[in-house]
């Protein structure tokens, strides 16, 4: 959602005082549930939720470009981690880059999603001991290959259905945006989360 859009939509015409405005954000930014920041803040549970539903597109929006970015140049790195874990019988892939990790979400038809459902999905899912692969990228053939299976930390597994665990349920038809929101989480500090929100909002920091 682009900063026009947010200006037009009627939550922002409901010109909330910014001082409740950054409210919201901070708990947001904090992981409250919109039911924690509605008896914070004394603002209705629906008011908040439509809030939360603004940040939570702009910030995975932002990271769609990000990600959109970083598989535009993946054939520029020879080697790939590709790991897995699964939540609520989803299988949930990502790639770790460095400090960063990137979930495929399987919402495009790019080169690499392709690779994983058709060559790593059934063998990495069988494989009794492992939870990530190594992957190689031929340059001459531009393809993806397998070179081995090895067992990792589970630092991001634990880290997001830790979080999912105080939601008291996810609609099916929502999980991968509140999956794509725990990577976001995962990937930066609560300083940084708040600071593109109040950028995004027009709101000093």
């Amino acid at each position: 959602m682009s900063k026009l859009e947010f200006i037009n939509s009627p939550i922002r015409n409901a010109k909330l005082e910014k001082d409740k405005l950054e409210m919201i954000c901070s708990c947001f930014v904090e992981d409250f549930t919109a039911s924690q920041t509605a008896k914070k803040i004394n603002i209705s549970r629906q008011t908040i939720n439509s809030y939360y539903k603004i940040l939570r597109t702009y910030l995975i929006d932002q990271q769609k470009m990000l990600d959109n970015i970083f598989l535009s140049t993946i054939s520029n790195k020879s080697t790939l981690t590709i790991k897995y874990f699964i939540y609520n019988s989803n299988v949930i892939f990502y790639v770790q880059d460095n400090d960063n990790t990137y979930f495929l979400s399987n919402e495009n038809t790019n080169k690499l999603d392709i690779f994983i459902n058709s060559s790593l999905k059934d063998s990495l899912l069988k494989h009794k001991r492992a939870n990530c692969a190594r992957v190689l990228y031929n340059t001459n053939t531009k393809e993806y290959y397998v070179s081995g299976f090895l067992k990792s930390s589970h630092d991001v597994d634990n880290f997001i259905t830790n979080r999912l665990k105080k939601f008291r349920g996810i609609n099916k038809e929502n999980y991968v945006v509140h999956i794509s929101e725990s990577f976001i989480r995962y990937n930066n500090t609560n300083s940084s989360l708040k600071k593109q929100l109040l950028d995004f909002l027009n709101i000093k920091y």
